[in-house]
């Protein structure tokens, strides 16, 4: 906020005519941009005063440091040459004082012969040569040189030495000097640093004065000592002082750079207190200030822009007489309340012009204060929003129109949802019924190619459909219980014929995942799908890998990763930034490779988003992609009864049994043997047929042969199955991992016994149930999991003729309807429309209705809820909704009408049998029981009702004799399991009854025997879950539904004999 003394500064328009011109641009610098320069300059001089000053200082402290230390030599040395002096002198001067007292009458060379005679040199060598004594010299009273090592100063005299008359005087003396190549007594010549000491020689009786001695002591190496340790203290003085002045000049500079600052500071304020002045003038938004009565105290030129009035005419009026002239008395009071209170608050609104009109702005207010703190008025900042609230009028209008639209599209997809399917319906339903008629070669490959056509345009329409329900917010999520297999094997069953097509090897990896998860199933196939299409379309040769694992587990669930990894062609950086995109593709050139609309990742990247987990992509060009996403599904009980039921055995069924793993692609070696291993097994692997049959010998050579193999179905060296076979008969179990192609070989190779098949790609829990059965002794009776290539079973044989209203408008859906249920032996009466149905349904009692959703006159809707309302005798038809919509909430609106069940078109047959048979089925099952209680001699049932010899005879691979040899299998061992059964269940031994049920129901189902299946099942659950009476009450619709299954087979075969007698005979 703006302070007082601010304002001041800011006068920006008063009655004033006229306002400065500016003549530098808004934000320029100030006029002077060093205000430190001079400051500067004397940060210099205080560097130069300080450097010279050190200098001085430790220069004298250096003189006045030598000439102490110097003192100190030359006393110390003094005492000890005085000292030494006086010893001599007390022991030789006795002999030689009267040479030195007649010494002047003597010339020089025989005083020198003199001193030789009487060996004064000797006696002085002698006292002195321990010592650093150099040199000696003895004057008379009278300055002649009586004796001196040098001999050519003897005889001569020294006037005018100090030294020598202070010592006359009676005070020895002592000085240092430097004496340069001196010569010592011993005769060494060097330069030397000598301190001269001289002393009176006084008679020792009288007291006389005789002469004076002069002793040279050499101190070299004690001074050079000392001058080392000078120059030391030099130096550490010299850094102390420079280490002071480096901190003096570092706080100088400091002061300098804060008093830079500080005057620079104030520099920029004061030119942006002139710069914001003129910025406030010409700003194009109105700023105002005001007093804490309302009067205006400033009005700048954007005020007078917006409002009309110009500052003479508002500067000290009140607002009330002009911005807020249309306030009513209490809307003024309160303005003038919340102005004093010293609060911010925003302004938003219409307010009147000079000129009449109307002007919308949009700002907010502020308290203005004085130096002193005090709240002295407010300030006011507004932009003219005029054009803006038009332009937002306009973007409301342009919205509404827009939502129409929206509605207008989720409408026309909803209406071409159903027209488009309807249609589509009739061409993918007539193309399979004449798929099922008798064709020549060329007609089937016509038919095949319309129907593949017609698939992938039908894909290509739910697409759209799925991307436009996405983004109407309209798709919902149905969260269910299932297992991770059954969303890997629905995945994996839709593309294994065009991964065969490109010779790809499709791997599972589920390792680590809880058994039972909770999710949206369809959807989370659908990404899945996505991805896995995807890697098969773009890889030509090498595998895809499906890799689930667990991430971490919380309270609402496990986290868990996805992968898809192909060996493809890759993508570049710019192809993986816009792969997630609708209707985008790697690919988008005219000349491109591959088809597709582009869709498909960027719904799959809409789902995982919905269900809460993230997506991304990881590629590189020329080496494959990887798609994965992470999201969390709930956790469910692990006993989840799912319809896949998991083999379960002992762990030392497994633990260390060897086991050797032959696969010539290394990813699925690696895989399975982790698989193994995991369960504690000693799995170990090859890579060929060749080297399998090495390992063999070896093992069997070490007394440990393998216990179980598991074999490529396509082995590049040999036959799979030949090499099974060599296997089996030395005892080894073998599970061939085989091709869906391979299915007369596989139904061959199992009349040995030992060799399991299963169908690639094999999941973890499949290859675990495998394993089980074959090591497992209680188990060996079961079915293996995966027996060989799954084919398509319609389970039409377990339902009776039903009498089936269709209901339908349209003429093609109807025929097709009409020949699907007519081929599964049904009666159908036909409706063109709900009203006729609901007339239809008063006169007679129809097993089960097909309602169309979308008719004219009457929909199905309405009809099945007048139908509904008509059941008041407690009977209940099933109604089952046909419906092309693909719109989110179709199946909750079918289910509220009163409607059972709900299949979407196109129709398959699958689907629709399935629903009949959710929603018939319990009158099949009391229409059967009664023919069986009513009717006990009645004459056997036909085969059709109890078993499907056609679907059985698929399942044999069109083997005649195998179908045989399964069916006297079934006839051998089934009664024995029935009584074991009996006798378990009355002896409360539920896993033993467990264990013959689930057998009778492996076996009845390779035979298509749907009611034996189911009434297996019906006592298999109870008693694997331990529930005894539940089973027990089961178990005579299990006798009944076996007899029945037995006498049909009995008979089937006594006419097949028949038959066989009688074209023997003809």
């Amino acid at each position: 906020m703006l302070n007082s003394s601010c304002a001041r500064q800011c006068r920006w328009r008063t009655s004033m005519n006229a306002t400065t011109e500016i003549s530098a641009p808004i934000g320029a610098p100030p006029a002077n941009p060093r205000p430190g320069a001079r400051l500067f300059r004397l940060s210099r001089y205080f560097s130069t005063v300080c450097v010279i000053g050190i200098g001085i200082v430790v220069a004298i402290m250096f003189t006045l440091s030598n000439q102490s230390i110097n003192r100190t030599l030359v006393k110390q040395e003094s005492g000890q040459n005085i000292a030494l002096a006086r010893t001599m002198l007390n022991a030789l001067w006795p002999r030689y004082a009267p040479l030195a007292l007649r010494a002047h009458k003597l010339r020089p060379d025989e005083l020198v012969d003199q001193i030789e005679n009487i060996q004064l040199r000797q006696d002085i060598y002698r006292l002195t040569k321990q010592l650093n004594i150099v040199k000696v010299r003895i004057f008379t009273p009278n300055r002649q040189i009586v004796f001196s090592n040098w001999d050519s100063e003897i005889g001569t005299f020294r006037a005018g030495d100090f030294a020598i008359d202070r010592a006359l005087a009676g005070t020895p003396q002592s000085e240092l000097s430097f004496k340069p190549r001196f010569e010592a007594i011993d005769g060494t010549v060097r330069d030397r640093h000598i301190v001269e000491t001289y002393m009176a020689i006084d008679h020792p009786d009288t007291g006389e004065r005789q002469g004076v001695i002069e002793l040279y002591t050499d101190i070299s190496a004690d001074y050079l000592g000392v001058r080392d340790e000078q120059i030391r203290i030099a130096v550490i003085l010299a850094i102390c002082m420079l280490a002071l002045y480096v901190f003096l000049l570092l706080a100088v500079k400091r002061a300098e750079r804060i008093m830079t600052e500080q005057r620079k500071a104030l520099s920029d304020s004061e030119h942006r207190a002139r710069m914001l002045a003129r910025v406030v003038e010409q700003s194009r938004d109105s700023i105002v200030t005001r007093d804490l009565n309302g009067n205006i105290t400033t009005w700048n030129r954007g005020a007078e822009t917006v409002f009309g009035y110009t500052a003479e005419e508002t500067v000290g009026r009140s607002m009330r007489a002009t911005i807020l002239k249309e306030a009513t008395e209490e809307e003024w009071q309160n303005w003038l309340t919340r102005l004093r209170t010293g609060n911010t608050f925003m302004i938003r609104g219409w307010r009147p012009t000079k000129s009449g009109g109307r002007v919308h702005i949009v700002g907010s207010s502020g308290p203005l204060t004085d130096d002193a703190g005090n709240l002295i008025g407010d300030i006011a900042v507004t932009h003219d929003t005029t054009w803006l609230e038009r332009a937002q009028d306009e973007l409301r209008r342009a919205k509404e129109a827009a939502e129409a639209a929206a509605r207008s599209k989720s409408e026309f997809l909803a209406n071409m949802s159903h027209e488009i399917r309807t249609p589509m319906n009739g061409i993918i339903g007539m193309t399979n019924l004449a798929l099922d008629t008798h064709l020549n070669a060329e007609q089937r490959d016509y038919l095949t190619t319309v129907k593949s056509s017609a698939d992938a345009l039908l894909q290509i329409i739910n697409d759209i459909l799925d991307l436009s329900k996405i983004e109407a917010g309209k798709l919902r999520l149905e969260m269910a219980d299932f297992r991770i297999e059954q969303v890997v094997d629905y995945v994996f069953s839709l593309i294994v014929e065009r991964a065969r097509g490109r010779n790809l090897e499709l791997v599972i990896d589920t390792d680590g995942v809880p058994p039972v998860l909770n999710g949206d199933l369809l959807r989370l196939g659908q990404v899945l799908l996505n991805f896995a299409s995807n890697s098969v379309k773009f890889t030509e040769s090498g595998s895809i890998t499906l890799k689930v694992r667990a991430l971490a587990t919380r309270p609402e669930g496990t986290w868990l990763r996805f992968e898809v990894t192909d060996t493809g062609i890759g993508m570049t950086p710019e192809q993986l930034s816009r792969i997630f995109e609708a209707f985008e593709q790697a690919d988008t050139s005219t000349t491109r490779q591959f088809g597709g609309t582009g869709l498909g990742l960027s719904i799959s990247r809409r789902l995982v988003n919905m269900m809460g987990g993230t997506i991304s992509v990881r590629s590189t060009a020329g080496a494959g992609s990887t798609f994965e996403f992470s999201l969390c599904l709930g956790l469910q009980d692990a006993t989840a009864q799912l319809p896949h039921d998991l083999c379960t055995s002992p762990a030392e069924v497994f633990v260390d049994q060897p086991v050797l793993v032959i696969d010539d692609n290394q990813r699925c070696r690696e895989l399975f043997c982790a698989f193994l291993n995991s369960w504690g097994m000693k799995a170990e692997h090859c890579d060929s047929a060749s080297a399998a049959l090495a390992k063999f010998a070896t093992a069997r050579a070490a007394g440990r042969p393998y216990r179980l193999a598991l074999v490529d179905g396509t082995l590049p060296d040999a036959d799979a199955f030949a090499l099974a076979g060599n296997a089996t008969a030395e005892g080894v179990r073998v599970i061939v991992l085989a091709d869906t192609t391979q299915g007369p070989a596989i139904a061959h190779a199992r009349k040995a016994g030992r060799i399991h098949a299963l169908v690639k790609p094999v999941s973890q829990s499949t290859l675990h149930d495998a394993v089980a059965i074959l090591l497992d002794p209680a188990l060996t009776q079961l079915e293996s999991p995966q027996a060989g290539p799954e084919l398509p079973v319609l389970p039409s044989g377990d339902l009776p003729a039903l009498d089936v209203l269709l209901v339908e408008d349209n003429g093609v859906n109807r025929k097709l309807a009409t020949r699907l249920l007519e081929k599964l032996g049904h009666r159908v009466n036909e409706a063109h429309d709900g009203a006729i149905a609901v007339a239809m349904t008063a006169g007679h009692d129809y097993d089960v209705i097909l309602m169309d959703m979308q008719m004219p006159v009457m929909d199905g809707l309405e009809a099945t809820r007048a139908i509904r309302a008509r059941e008041i005798d407690g009977r209940h038809v099933p109604i089952i909704a046909l419906t092309a919509n693909a719109m989110s909430g179709d199946r909750e609106r079918c289910l509220e009408a009163g409607m059972d069940d709900y299949v979407s078109k196109p129709i398959e047959a699958t689907a629709l049998i399935a629903a009949l048979h959710r929603t018939c089925g319990g009158a099949r099952q009391n229409v059967a029981q009664d023919a069986v209680d009513t009717s006990p001699a009645a004459r056997p049932p036909e085969a059709g009702t109890v078993y499907n010899r056609a679907e059985a005879l698929a399942r044999a691979a069109d083997d005649e004799e195998l179908l045989a040899q399964i069916i006297d299998i079934f006839l051998e061992e089934t009664p024995a399991l029935l009584a074991q059964i009996g006798e378990a269940l009355d002896g409360g031994d539920c896993d033993r009854a467990f264990r013959a049920a689930h057998t009778i129901k492996g076996s009845s189902s390779n035979l298509s025997a749907a009611p034996v299946t189911a009434a297996a099942r019906a006592v298999e659950l109870p008693a694997r879950a331990g529930d005894a009476a539940t089973a027990l009450a089961a178990y005579p619709a299990l006798q009944k539904a076996v007899a029945a299954l037995i006498e049909a087979l009995v008979a089937a075969r006594a006419l097949e004999r028949e038959s066989a007698v009688c074209e023997t005979s003809s």
